[in-house]
């Protein structure tokens, strides 16, 4: 079903209110109890869509039963929120009333004072805000504004947000406007017209609207400004990429306040879950910026270009993963699994891991663990924690001598496949050795060897799963997930010093902090191996 028509279709009426207001007793916030009301079919998806958004832009107007619990974390940013609403709008799938209600929770505010930003000479943004926000915290945010501004359109290169109408008096004119109104809860980025753009695509103008009073509150200005540039490539792009790539910019533009690790542990202490998943149950699409920091960090020297050609090279498909590979296809991957066998290593390096390979991966959560063994207690087994396609289950090792070598055999279904297994050797000082391995007969086993494990601090076999990794990614918010689980079991050889389905020893890729030289190993057919040094 088209995603037009999965939209369209609403499954019941507005569903009666809660006689007392919620807590987070129960264990649930505001936007769980929106999406549970949806999924029991006790409202339908128009109504779902605009209770997220008055989420963000009038959250005190909710029904007592949606209503944000006082203790109640903030949603971080709203945009797909608005998105939802602004999409739907758009495709007809409101009756007048609910028109009429998105037209006021998806309208701009009103207020009486204004101060513009420019940026050389030429005025680029302004800044409203309300008597009740004082001249000193609308400067503050108007200079953040100028800042991310030049950093990520004039030294990054990304698009600029299109010229807005300009049509209300709340709107003085046509260059991005950006409210400040401490009744909102959070930040969004309001698309609010399409095909504005030389290109005949989808894109939007938009306007952004933030809580003045959030911590470190210029990474929020950064991000949404991220997310207006994101709307000039393309409104209609899968949700991960947004929230992901925008979280990944705060952190450019603003890199010494690393606001973001916070949001980086539900990505990392989820690796069986799909790369694209994306919902507000957590945090995981923020964190997912660890993606792009893999991206930028290995193929773009630490730069910006790498991500920013994502989103040139998506504008039409609504397909992140092909963009990624217009981008890294000519870095010798094949394909976007053939990515993200390579990033199931690379994230293996946070925490305490860290080795320099990923910019602040010491600031980073350390990936979630599946099981752990000892050299000399080395077992099998499988997990109730099987990955999803694109997503990944660790094991490690510790221990062994000098001349020992450790050999892993995964059995998957072969037709839950491709499997492979990623393997990060890692010493105790310098930088990880990383080796990838395929199911190069697509039987559903892999095998791969570790050589002188004794002489690592600990070494590591990410069992990757990438089914359906061709087919995309939906680009309907919360929808189309593929979440099956891809069952497998594992258990370790003894030694020997070389693989047996290759045949021939690898040789030990070695590299320095802050440089690309990971060694990607693939098995193509049997008894041979091509070898791909970064």
């Amino acid at each position: 079903m088209s995603w037009l028509k999965r939209m369209v279709v609403a499954s019941a009426l507005v569903a009666g209110t809660a006689s007392a207001a919620p807590t987070l007793g129960d264990g649930t916030t505001a936007l769980a109890r929106i999406d549970r009301a949806s999924a029991e079919g006790r409202i339908d998806i128009a109504t779902h869509a605009l209770l997220g958004l008055r989420l963000v832009s009038d959250p005190k107007s909710l029904p007592i039963e949606f209503r944000p619990a006082a203790e109640e974390p903030k949603v971080r940013c709203g945009t797909l929120l608005a998105r939802r609403a602004f999409r739907l709008s758009k495709a007809g799938a409101f009756n007048a009333a609910q028109s009429a209600e998105y037209a006021v929770l998806g309208g701009r505010p009103s207020m009486p004072n204004n101060i513009t930003v420019s940026v050389n000479a030429a005025v680029v943004a302004r800044v409203h805000y309300p008597n009740t926000v004082t001249l000193a915290v609308a400067q503050d945010i108007a200079d953040f504004l100028q800042q991310s501004w030049t950093a990520e359109f004039l030294t990054m290169g990304w698009r600029v947000p299109p010229p807005d109408v300009g049509a209300t008096t709340s709107d003085p004119g046509v260059e991005l406007d950006f409210y400040l109104d401490p009744n909102k809860f959070g930040a969004y980025t309001q698309p609010i017209q399409e095909d504005t753009c030389p290109d005949n695509w989808a894109c939007s103008a938009s306007f952004i609207v933030l809580e003045p009073g959030v911590p470190n509150v210029e990474t929020y200005v950064a991000h949404e400004l991220n997310h207006a540039s994101q709307f000039a490539y393309d409104y209609a792009e899968g949700d991960f990429i947004y929230e992901a790539s925008a979280t990944w910019m705060e952190d450019k533009v603003f890199d010494s306040v690393n606001d973001y690790s916070f949001f980086i542990a539900d990505f990392q202490q989820a690796p069986d879950t799909t790369l694209s998943f994306a919902t507000y149950t957590d945090t995981y699409m923020y964190g997912g910026a660890v993606f792009f920091h893999y991206m930028s960090d290995l193929y773009d020297a630490g730069g910006t270009t790498a991500v920013r050609d994502v989103w040139e090279n998506s504008i039409g498909n609504s397909d992140w993963f092909a963009g990624t590979m217009d981008v890294l296809g000519p870095e010798g991957f094949a394909d976007i699994a053939d990515v993200y066998r390579e990033f199931a290593g690379i994230r293996m390096l946070t925490g305490p891991r860290d080795d320099g390979t990923i910019e602040e991966g010491n600031v980073m959560t350390a990936i979630n663990i599946e099981e752990s063994y000892t050299f000399d207690d080395l077992g099998s087994g499988s997990t109730n924690n099987a990955p999803m396609g694109m997503g990944a289950n660790y094991i490690t090792v510790s221990g062994g001598a000098a001349d020992d070598s450790v050999t892993l055999t995964i059995d998957g279904a072969a037709a839950e496949g491709p499997w492979g297994i990623t393997t990060v050797a890692m010493p105790a000082a310098g930088a990880a050795e990383i080796t990838v391995f395929v199911d190069e007969d697509a039987d559903g086993t892999v095998e791969a060897t570790i050589q002188n494990v004794g002489t690592f601090n600990e070494v590591a076999f990410a069992i990757t799963n990438t089914a359906n990794a061709g087919e995309g990614v939906d680009d309907t918010f919360g929808q189309g997930i593929d979440e099956t689980r891809h069952d497998f079991s594992w258990s370790f050889g003894g030694g020997g010093s070389e693989p047996t389905s290759c045949g021939c020893a690898l040789p030990a890729g070695r590299r320095s902090p802050n440089t690309v030289s990971v060694i990607g190993a693939f098995l193509v057919a049997a008894f041979s191996i091509v070898l791909r040094r970064r």
